[in-house]
């Protein structure tokens, strides 16, 4: 019985102590950003997947301060090359304020190798994932007519409103608030970005992460939900209830 007891209180105390939690995977649903389709090729707008990589989908971890911490992002190897050969987008995030909330509100601006990469809050600048409600010219877009890639589809923030927090006042109070390690583009399954210098809250009703190559050769724009920080509580509490009765009655029978 006391190793029953002994063992209801480890279990109890390592849910009371769990720090982080996976949210459920997320995977590769829409063809391209909602409004985003191609005007160049418009045949290309039916595809998921033009040319290589063939992204699939990924993780995201949440710390118990409901702070995000990692997101990892998965292709599938058997599709065709992988992508290593080729450069990322920027990483956009959109954390939910409302069912119809478009607006993004931190960037990851990343390469091809692994490294630090600068984070921006760039919620002011009240850039939307709804292509026509800002200037194009807010975002950097893939163009030309080769039809290995997605044409007309932003990939990054145009440099010049980032630029933007160094003059004027910091008129759309753009800042960068750290740095995320990017794992780089190789010939892994897996690739990730760590949060760990430059964790943001993702709120209660979870957010939208934008991602992929250069090319937009695949396009990642998933809703990913945050689960309630309760459940490990109640996991540990309902354990260490367990324990407690558990030793009365060994005490009563005693």
């Amino acid at each position: 019985m006391k190793k029953v007891l002994f063992t209801l209180g480890i279990i109890a105390q390592l849910a009371f102590s769990q720090t982080s939690y996976a949210v459920s995977t997320f995977g590769d649903t829409a063809k391209f950003w909602p409004t985003w389709e191609s005007t160049t090729d418009p045949g290309d707008n039916s595809k998921d997947v033009i040319g290589h990589p063939d992204i699939t989908g990924g993780t995201a971890t949440i710390e118990a301060d409901r702070t995000l911490s990692q997101i990892t992002f998965t292709q599938d190897l058997s599709f065709s090359n992988s992508w290593s050969d080729l450069y990322t987008t920027d990483l956009f995030i959109n954390v939910l304020n409302n069912a119809t909330d478009t607006t993004w509100d931190y960037i990851v601006r990343s390469g091809q190798a692994a490294g630090d990469y600068a984070l921006f809050n760039i919620t002011g600048a009240g850039l939307s994932s709804v292509k026509g409600i800002n200037p194009i010219s807010n975002y950097v877009t893939t163009g030309g007519t080769d039809l290995t890639i997605r044409n007309d589809h932003a990939i990054a923030v145009s440099a010049d409103l980032l630029n933007s927090r160094y003059y004027n006042d910091n008129p759309y109070n753009i800042n960068q608030i750290g740095t995320v390690y990017f794992a780089g583009l190789t010939d892994a399954t897996v690739t990730s970005f760590d949060f760990n210098n430059g964790r943001f809250a993702v709120g209660d009703m979870g957010f939208i992460i934008g991602w992929g190559v250069n090319c937009a050769n695949d396009v990642i724009y998933e809703q990913v939900p945050v689960p309630e920080p309760g459940t490990m509580v109640l996991l540990g509490m309902g354990m260490l209830g367990l324990a407690v009765f558990g030793k009365r009655r060994m005490n009563k029978n005693a």
